[in-house]
């Protein structure tokens, strides 16, 4: 498998398939771009906003990488949560702007260097679970996509047997 942390991974992605596609060894099912710095953010903003540990908060995010492209899935959140009607709408915008709030913060001096090296990290844990034949392993990645019009989406997307299903919705049995 090959997990891409590049900005941006709505260019890298299908530039790596191509280029695998070209020399003959391409498997776009197994190129995978990490978008989990959004879910990441995600459950720090839910958690934040309910006083929950954000360990155990799980927010998944389709769509793109950046901005507006950022589609969070208020209806698969876990806990489940109440939200008042005016917040849900608060919150998207604030998890599309993530990003641009951690630059503005550092006054131009960086980006999100450590929250990188953590989702790269979460990600890959998933993965080496998932070699270790764990079931249930659900990420959400930027990848090659059936899905949408979109040829790349980012979908909630389930590791292991099933790997090669984009687009995946996870079942109670999954968990």
């Amino acid at each position: 498998m090959i997990c891409i942390m590049a900005n941006a991974v709505n260019s890298t992605i299908p530039i790596t398939v191509e280029v695998f596609k070209k020399h003959g060894v391409d498997n776009p099912k197994k190129i995978l771009a990490v978008t989990t710095q959004n879910v990441i953010r995600a459950n720090a903003f839910v958690a934040e906003l309910k006083g929950l540990d954000p360990a155990p908060v799980n927010f998944p995010i389709i769509g793109g990488y950046g901005g507006k492209r950022i589609l969070p899935v208020i209806s698969q959140r876990t806990p489940k949560v109440d939200f008042p009607l005016d917040q849900p709408t608060a919150l998207t915008g604030r998890i599309q702007d993530a990003g641009t709030e951690v630059v503005q913060a550092k006054a131009g001096a960086g980006s999100a260097t450590l929250s990188m090296a953590y989702t790269g990290t979460r990600f890959v844990f998933s993965i080496v679970d998932m070699l270790n034949s764990k079931k249930g392993i659900i990420e959400c990645s930027f990848v090659k996509s059936p899905e949408t019009d979109c040829t790349y989406f980012s979908t909630l997307f389930l590791l292991g047997k099933r790997v090669e299903e984009p687009g995946y919705r996870p079942r109670e049995d999954d968990r």
